[in-house]
């Protein structure tokens, strides 16, 4: 998933806009990771709103442990 920031620091889906993105797996932990290592301020090189970050997140319903079989 690629995000973008607004002009106020806010972190928006980024799909198709022009600028600085930074692209997340669709994974919980790797926007964990993101976050505590503040990973989305240096990829778009300025403040972000983390509060737009966390709330970004919760509309995302992450996988979970895949089940077996299928491969």
């Amino acid at each position: 998933m690629r995000v973008v920031c607004t002009e106020r620091g806010a972190v928006v889906p980024g799909s198709g806009m022009p600028g600085r993105g930074a692209w997340l797996c669709p994974d919980a932990a790797c926007w964990e990771r993101a976050r505590h290592k503040r990973a989305f301020e240096r990829a778009l090189r300025r403040a972000v709103d983390v509060e737009s970050v966390v709330a970004l997140e919760g509309e995302f319903a992450f996988p979970t442990a895949r089940s077996g079989g299928g491969r």
